[in-house]
């Protein structure tokens, strides 16, 4: 709470409640305090004293990333994203772009709230599904144990001029796109490691092979009955962080 003497025998002060900040105007022989809150004119004897308006959605910690030669349709798509504190919530925004003759229309448009506060951002444009047309993701989040990166990945509609989010890329950290397999990749760490071979279904990764590592080197496959195990051999421990980019048969 600050307070200031403002005239003969009146006295402001402001504190702050919710982010929300009052000022209450008191006189000696005035026991009702007047408060105001956002922008008023309140009179003081005859001189009236005008309070300005504070942003209860103050910005802060504001990270800016745009791009708009790679995203989609290079030179007619483009990709904004923002991070910023609002109060105590860590904020993820993406605006996505298309360009009519010489102004750029905002297509779509997607807020966040639950982006950490430990992690940078670190936007990626990419190509994650071999069509050519670059994709987008950001570090929305870190895993269990320092070496899982967690991304939100948005993928380029070409036919639909517009980005998909894929609602599950979270659940697997460390997401490449693998040349070899032409498929996605997430290598997870945990008491060993884990590379999972995924597909882009609609808007859903769907895996369909793994590669686990451990006291053994052992490969499933992901079917319509559930998984089945191909390939079991003993490793080397010295072995268990490596990532693997086939899986029949399993090499790094």
């Amino acid at each position: 709470m600050k307070r200031w003497a403002i005239g003969l025998g009146v006295f402001l002060l402001t504190f702050t409640v919710g982010g929300i900040t009052v000022w209450l105007f008191m006189a000696k022989d005035d026991p009702a305090p007047h408060t105001g809150v956002g922008q008023q004119a309140l009179n003081i004897g005859s001189q009236p004293i005008v309070l300005m308006e504070e942003a209860v959605d103050t910005e802060t910690n504001v990270e800016f990333f745009t791009d708009e030669k790679r995203i989609g349709r290079r030179g007619k798509n483009k990709v904004e994203i923002k991070c910023f504190d609002r109060a105590e919530v860590r904020i993820a925004e993406i605006r996505f772009f298309t360009r009519e003759g010489a102004e750029w229309k905002q297509k779509q448009v997607f807020e966040f709230n639950d982006k950490d506060d430990l992690t940078p951002c670190d936007p990626h444009v990419s190509d994650f599904n071999n069509d050519r047309f670059r994709d987008f993701t950001y570090r929305s989040s870190h895993a269990a144990r320092g070496a899982n990166e967690v991304r939100r990945l948005f993928v380029y509609d070409p036919g639909n001029d517009r980005l998909v989010y894929i609602q599950n890329s979270e659940s697997y950290p460390n997401l490449l796109y693998n040349k070899k397999a032409n498929c996605l990749t997430s290598w997870m760490f945990h008491g060993a490691t884990t590379t999972v071979f995924l597909r882009i279904d609609g808007d859903e990764l769907k895996d369909f092979a793994a590669v686990d590592t451990g006291a053994d080197l052992v490969v499933t496959l992901t079917g319509e009955h559930g998984r089945k195990e191909i390939y079991r051999k003993r490793m080397r421990e010295d072995d268990i962080y490596t990532r693997y980019s086939t899986f029949d048969p399993p090499r790094p």
